[in-house]
């Protein structure tokens, strides 16, 4: 396997992992890879980093995607039931129009 490929696969998994804590470049590079900075753009540019960085990104999410489901019928059940509260924030959600709280 070629480094550009290793090194790929490593930072996905790094990126992927939610326990691990978010690094800029240089210290994806120095801490996850074990190279600079200017070896890490050796092998990819700006763009194919941002790429790894958003692949791993979607592959986090998907992990979470049944429980988001199971999320969403509990809070229909409870906006069935009469739950106002829930049938308000279930219309919310659905019609993308979520309002955050000010403190």
């Amino acid at each position: 396997m070629k480094a550009k490929e290793r090194y790929r696969l490593t930072l996905l998994e790094y990126l992927m992992n939610p326990n691990n804590s978010p690094l800029n470049r240089s210290r994806l590079a120095q801490e996850v890879l074990g190279i600079s900075q200017k070896r890490l753009y050796d092998h990819f540019s700006g763009e194919e980093i941002t790429e790894i960085q958003q692949e791993a990104l979607e592959m986090r999410r998907s992990r979470f995607a049944r429980h988001l489901m199971q999320l969403d019928d509990a809070l229909f059940k409870r906006a069935l039931s009469g739950d106002m509260a829930a049938a308000r924030l279930a219309y919310e959600r659905f019609e993308g129009k979520i309002k955050r709280r000010r403190r």
